[in-house]
């Protein structure tokens, strides 16, 4: 999430993507990182037909569903609910799921996209 809730404010205080990218890299490289933010949310990259906005609101439903069987309280996973319900909701639902920054975006006036490939 800190591509969607860090970088946000960065590229709207006039930071390049390129450079909030960088302390995270080397904090936490992951497959998320190298793999979703990199290759698809800095190039823009939201095709149809791959895991959409709709999948991972299915399970992002099946989850609360369980806490709430067991009596466990999702703070988070609401707020990601309603971030994907958001993204569903200004025409996203079958994008692939990080499009969800295009909400952010739109809000803020703002674009987060790489100029170099990272």
């Amino acid at each position: 999430m800190f591509i969607i809730g860090g970088a946000g404010p960065g590229v709207k205080a006039g930071v390049t993507p390129d450079v909030l990218l960088k302390p995270s890299q080397r904090l936490a490289d992951s497959f998320v990182l190298q793999n979703h933010v990199k290759n698809f949310v800095m190039k823009g990259k939201f095709e149809e037909g791959v895991f959409p906005i709709d999948y991972i609101m299915k399970d992002l439903n099946l989850a609360m569903v369980t806490a709430e069987k067991y009596h466990i309280p999702q703070y988070f996973g609401s707020l990601a609910y309603q971030a994907y319900e958001f993204a569903r909701a200004s025409g996203y639902s079958k994008q692939y799921y990080p499009a969800v920054i295009q909400v952010l975006e739109e809000l803020a006036g703002i674009e987060v996209r790489t100029e170099t490939n990272p």
